[in-house]
């Protein structure tokens, strides 16, 4: 957190002193399952603890668990608990703006494709293929959350691609090939036609979720 000035923790007998703690505020409207189980006010880059006047200020937090993306949560400030040198305090309840009024957690739970539900019989793991022509086919794709798929279709025998490079459409040497994007919902089949495929001819689709 940046402060247009020095902050300080306590005001008394016309001194400022002493760095912000816990006490200064409040965490609220934790959403997406999480909990803050504790946090800590440390220097912005997590050296050590704040003696007061500093303008740069981090919050460390601990037990939140895993976050998907789309989770947010509200930090408010208590009253008469952050002051400038001069003993002016910041008005307690004061939401901290970031941007949108809150902290969204970055995504870090890596998505997975569905176990099941591809074929004809439903027992097939996903991604998958279907109605194969001679020169086109259908590749299905369902994941656990909403999501993006990323595919990139390869000669057969072509350099195996990173993660990375499906994602840019490009094999393992990093040349373009075909290759294409499709949004998901959680749970839900996606059916992509990928067509222009020569006849008689062997490939490979790459897929990553993200």
């Amino acid at each position: 957190m940046s402060f247009s000035e020095g902050v300080y923790g306590s005001y008394s007998g016309g001194t400022a002193s002493g760095g912000l703690g816990q006490d200064s505020f409040i965490i609220t409207g934790v959403t997406g399952g999480l909990s803050v189980a504790s946090f800590a006010l440390k220097k912005s880059d997590g050296s050590g603890s704040l003696s007061g006047g500093e303008t740069q200020v981090g919050l460390f937090f601990t037990g939140l668990g895993v976050a998907v993306g789309t989770e947010v949560m509200s930090i408010k400030v208590k009253g008469d608990s952050i002051y400038d040198a001069s003993g002016n305090s910041i008005a307690g309840d004061s939401v901290l703006d970031f941007a949108t009024n809150g902290v969204k957690l970055n995504d870090t739970k890596v998505p997975t494709f569905a176990t099941m539900g591809a074929g004809i019989d439903g027992t097939k793991p996903y991604p998958a293929v279907d109605m194969i022509t001679g020169n086109s086919v259908e590749l299905k794709i369902k994941i656990n959350e909403d999501g993006t798929a990323y595919y990139v279709v390869l000669a057969g025998g072509v350099s195996t691609p990173s993660s990375a490079n499906v994602k840019a459409g490009k094999d393992g040497g990093g040349i373009a090939r075909t290759n294409g994007t499709q949004d998901l919902t959680a749970g839900t089949e996606k059916v992509v036609t990928i067509a222009g495929l020569a006849s008689e001819k062997a490939y490979d689709i790459y897929v990553v979720a993200a």
